[in-house]
């Protein structure tokens, strides 16, 4: 058998997911779905053992000794059908469109809409525009008059009958420079968002991102323009800022559904990017480049609107003090006695 360069890819692709399988089946299993199950002991266990490795203390200390399911509301256990699971979706949605929620909620959709169709809109469409620019054989040129002069639908007949294209490796090759970076970006996130702060961190990048699409409009060589298209694909990476502050913003029982709901609409907008965006790029760059710096601009507006996790010093329980855990299915009451 000859071992190809796609053999090695599809290698590749299937390694990461064999990765997370072998760490996901030394996790143990949610405590909210064996209590729904009416396995009360076990979740307790896994509760225990959750907070001997945090705290570094016996299991035995764990101050909870009881954790049973608050009535009331619409269960997983209730589910026997289509209609069953349709009405439990129903009452786990409507709480994040609650008066006191409901601002927060469009903003932060808004806000994953634009940043996934920006980030996957110009991504997807990032090694053709690479490959457009390479054909200038290192002559200096404008990002849009090199886009403007692609025909995106040009094809001939015998490309089309033998199926044979010529690939350019070093557009790949630019390409896993590029993934580096993004994880780079991550890396810096991660260092500096306790002394920016969610909101600050966010805003910053949306600032630098307007400035590469500015300069985008003017720049020539070929190494800023790949950085500037970097920086504003990187704009992706905010997702993850914004999915955490709406971690923070959400309660507990309805958590778990708030964040499937925002990513759900941040890869619906990754779908509309990739396909409508690059399209739009090669008929019209200088317009929709400064349409997607009006976005940015109203993502930098929106994201100030953001709302921000109250600091507030947590009391020590008493004994008769009760923890609530909460499932996605329906809250849990953990009751903490001695």
């Amino acid at each position: 058998m000859h071992f190809s360069s796609w053999r090695v890819l599809l290698l590749a692709n299937v390694s990461i997911p064999l990765l997370a399988l072998v760490g996901i089946s030394a996790l143990p299993e949610t405590p909210k779905y064996l209590l729904v199950q009416g396995r009360g002991d076990e979740s307790l266990e896994v509760l225990r053992s959750i907070f001997a490795n945090n705290s570094g203390r016996d299991p035995s200390e764990y101050p909870v000794k009881e954790v049973a399911l608050e009535s009331g509301g619409v269960s997983l256990s209730d589910v026997h059908g289509f209609l069953d699971a349709v009405r439990l979706v129903w009452h786990q949605t409507v709480p994040l469109f609650y008066r006191a929620r409901l601002w927060h909620t469009l903003n932060i959709c808004c806000i994953q809409f634009i940043i996934y169709f920006l980030a996957q809109g110009i991504f997807m469409w990032f090694p053709t525009i690479l490959d457009e620019l390479g054909t200038r054989n290192g002559e200096n040129t404008l990002l849009c008059t090199v886009l403007q002069g692609f025909n995106i639908n040009s094809s001939s007949e015998d490309e089309a009958s033998s199926c044979s294209v010529e690939v350019d490796t070093s557009t790949y090759q630019v390409m896993i420079i590029i993934a580096a970076c993004f994880v780079v970006i991550y890396l810096i996130f991660a260092y500096i968002i306790d002394y920016m702060g969610k909101k600050n961190l966010l805003m910053a990048w949306m600032v630098l991102t307007m400035i590469c699409l500015v300069a985008l409009h003017y720049v020539e060589q070929f190494a800023l323009v790949v950085i500037a298209l970097t920086v504003v694909m990187a704009i992706g990476n905010c997702g993850g800022l914004v999915s955490t502050i709406a971690m923070e913003f959400y309660p507990t029982h309805i958590n778990a559904m708030g964040m499937c709901f925002i990513m759900m609409v941040g890869r619906l907008g990754a779908v509309v990017g990739s396909n409508i965006l690059g399209r739009l790029l090669f008929a019209s760059c200088d317009p929709i480049f400064w349409a997607l710096l009006a976005l940015v601009v109203l993502l930098c507006t929106l994201g100030y609107f953001l709302p921000e996790k109250a600091r507030s010093q947590q009391k020590k329980p008493s004994a008769t003090a009760k923890a609530i855990v909460t499932a996605t299915t329906s809250p849990i009451f953990a009751i903490n006695s001695k």
